[in-house]
């Protein structure tokens, strides 16, 4: 069952796309700190690098930088096949896995 909140924050627009800037041979995008950290963190505007120098992989790191979007759990025998199978699935659906 889908909550409220989850409704709500569907039918609000979607926040417009972030373009990467190349600086020093890197693709970096820049955030917004949220009001919550105000009292820790005096920036209001902070750089984030995608750690690449194409364009095309940081558009992708981009639209997936910091947001988690769900969880993959595997079973199995103990070697490192499930979780290869896992993160190749992952990839290839256009997102970025996270092993750790």
């Amino acid at each position: 069952m889908i909550s409220e909140e989850a409704l709500q924050q569907e039918r609000q627009p979607a926040m417009k796309p972030v373009k990467p800037i190349m600086r020093s041979g890197h693709y970096y995008i820049r955030r917004r700190v949220p009001s919550r950290y105000a009292s820790v963190e005096e920036r209001t505007i902070v750089q984030l690098c995608l750690f690449t120098d194409s364009y095309e992989l940081a558009c992708r790191k981009s639209k997936a930088d910091g947001v988690i979007v769900g969880a993959v759990g595997i079973t199995g025998d103990t070697s490192d096949n499930d979780e290869t199978c896992a993160v190749t699935a992952i990839t290839a659906a256009g997102f970025v896995a996270d092993p750790g």
